[in-house]
């Protein structure tokens, strides 16, 4: 095959473009790629920190609601601050599904939460109603096992998060 000069030149340079735009094509989509993996961990980082807050918060609220039981935005809070959390893990549940870990963290802490943290509460809360000296002896006797095991789950929530992020 005989082809000029020009023509050789001129093959050349269209694979080259081709190739550089294959190369930014390929910068483009790992940005977009860094980009999304960023947004997600950002996002389950504060999901996490929302967690932590509202747990903290439901217990801080039950003690100042032992100071003064008659404190009404305690109590609120309190309830809101309980709800807010198992609202809050859902959907986590969903969003993160495939990663193992942090699925295990996530219903550890939601099956706490539903389940013991909200019978603890109740309970301090029922003896209140009654006689404040039981609710305050009621919360001195089960508060600190209840909140080795919070500070355990959290500590394993963060380690998750950590690790996904």
């Amino acid at each position: 095959m005989n082809m000029s000069i020009w023509r050789r030149i001129h093959a050349t340079q269209i694979t080259l473009i081709a190739l550089l735009m294959l190369g930014c094509g390929l910068a483009l989509w790992m940005q977009e790629t860094r980009a999304g993996a960023d947004r997600r961990s950002s996002e389950l980082m504060r999901g996490g920190d929302r967690l932590r807050l509202n747990v903290l918060q439901a217990s801080a609220s039950l003690r100042a609601l032992l100071l003064d039981p008659t404190n009404k935005v305690e109590e609120h809070r309190r309830e809101e601050a309980e709800a807010e959390a198992l609202r809050g893990i859902e959907p986590m549940l969903v969003a993160y599904r495939d990663e193992a870990g942090l699925l295990i963290a996530l219903r550890n802490l939601k099956e706490f939460i539903g389940r013991d943290t909200s019978a603890f509460h109740k309970s301090v809360l029922q003896a209140l109603a009654r006689d404040p000296a039981e609710a305050l002896q009621l919360h001195r006797a089960r508060a600190a096992e209840l909140q080795l095991r919070r500070d355990e789950l959290l500590r394993d929530l963060s380690g998750q998060i950590d690790r996904f992020a």
